[in-house]
């Protein structure tokens, strides 16, 4: 169970759960893809070379490694969640950023896709809310399906009479 399960209000449910993008993984990926090219040319390389091949592939993979379970770290501590009635995100561990607004309070969201995240399903979402203050939230998988439910959700909420 979540942070955001464990603080659902009282006849709250989930309706869409989104995640951070496996982009997230694109330094670390890299780096391992030059630490192998560092080790396979020390196979090639003579003399003083094999010995540099080898130390360059292994402060390389240190690297990656680093990277790789800070994006980890990030991506698994990621939540992004619309409710019936709130939208929060959630980014972080040690350093955690989010916001929580309830659906009447949410004025728009803005979804902003480079070339690439419209090739691979990634975008930014903002959040702004009533008063002006816009939040944004980097390499989202599938903003425009965040987007729309939760404008679903907001329209519900417009449709349903007023409690009395």
């Amino acid at each position: 169970m979540g942070t955001i399960e464990r603080n659902l209000m009282s006849g709250e449910r989930i309706v869409f759960r989104g995640r951070l993008h496996a982009i997230v993984f694109r330094t670390p990926f890299l780096l391992l893809l030059i630490a192998s090219v560092a080790f396979v040319y020390q196979w090639r390389a003579v003399g003083w070379m094999i010995q540099a091949s080898r130390a360059a592939g292994w402060v390389i993979l240190a690297a990656a490694a680093v990277t790789g379970i800070s994006a980890a770290i990030t991506w698994y501590s990621s939540e992004f969640v619309v409710t019936n009635k709130r939208v929060i995100a959630k980014v972080g561990v040690f350093h955690s950023h989010s916001i929580e607004l309830l659906l009447s309070k949410v004025e728009g969201i803005t979804v902003d896709q480079d070339i690439l995240g419209k090739i691979f399903g990634y975008g930014t979402i903002g959040i702004t809310g009533t008063g002006g203050s816009m939040e944004k939230f980097d390499t989202i998988a599938g903003p425009w399906k965040f987007r729309t439910k939760t404008q679903e959700q907001i329209s519900a909420v417009q449709d349903r009479p007023a409690d009395k």
